[in-house]
């Protein structure tokens, strides 16, 4: 897997498989005036670094656009990536390509909205430096007392994506504290009761998020 990360599917394969035939293709599917169709992601392990650096390489593509105003293409990619959502993240995988998590996060723009739902063995690097949590047993309202919060003093990507958008480190990352890496694609919902409350929570956030940033007209 790791050979593959990094020899397969590195940031080149999945740059131009992006550009070059994913958005071509799905344009072409959905509607012939590009300038009213746009895009969202939701990627779960691997396809949270692809996320991050599909995201990166559109905001790359608007600072070549801004030194040549005949680069129209790149423009329309840039303009087509409203937001993402990942799933216990592996930012990790930036570590192979000679980078880091930080590495990673700074390069994700500021006008990319991006939620983290991190589980509990992942980096604490992709966690809120105040990790503030909701148990799934008893949500948000008042007088849950279900959740809980502690520090770390880890160097954060979180802090860096919160800066880079302005707002507050809880709309970067949201902890799945008592789930393990893999929890939304490998966890089975029927044989663990907890998973299937994480898994129900995480796809309502993840549906909300979709609908606060990339709202269907």
């Amino acid at each position: 897997m790791i050979y593959k990360c990094k020899f397969v599917f590195n940031e080149k394969y999945v740059v131009s498989t992006t550009n070059n035939f994913i958005i071509p293709y799905l344009l072409n599917q959905t509607n012939k005036n590009k300038n009213v169709v746009s895009f969202s992601s939701v990627g779960f392990c691997f396809g949270t670094w692809v996320v991050a650096k599909t995201a990166a390489a559109a905001a790359a593509a608007a600072v070549m656009k801004e030194d040549n105003d005949k680069d129209e293409e790149k423009k329309q990619q840039q303009q087509l990536w409203k937001c993402g959502v990942g799933m216990h993240p592996a930012f990790t995988l930036e570590q192979i390509h000679g980078g880091s998590e930080i590495s990673l996060a700074k390069q994700i723009p500021g006008s990319f909205p991006y939620l983290l739902m991190p589980a509990g063995n992942d980096s604490n690097a992709i966690k809120i430096a105040i990790n503030i949590y909701v148990d799934v047993d008893v949500g948000e309202g008042e007088g849950g007392g279900g959740g809980g919060e502690k520090e770390t003093n880890d160097v954060n990507c979180v802090q860096i994506m919160a800066k880079a958008r302005n707002v507050s480190q809880q709309e970067v990352s949201m902890e799945f504290p008592t789930m393990k890496h893999g929890w939304m694609t490998r966890g089975d919902p029927l044989a663990d009761e907890d998973i299937h409350k994480a898994q129900i929570l995480a796809l309502q956030k993840c549906v909300e998020f979709l609908g606060k940033h990339h709202p269907v007209v």
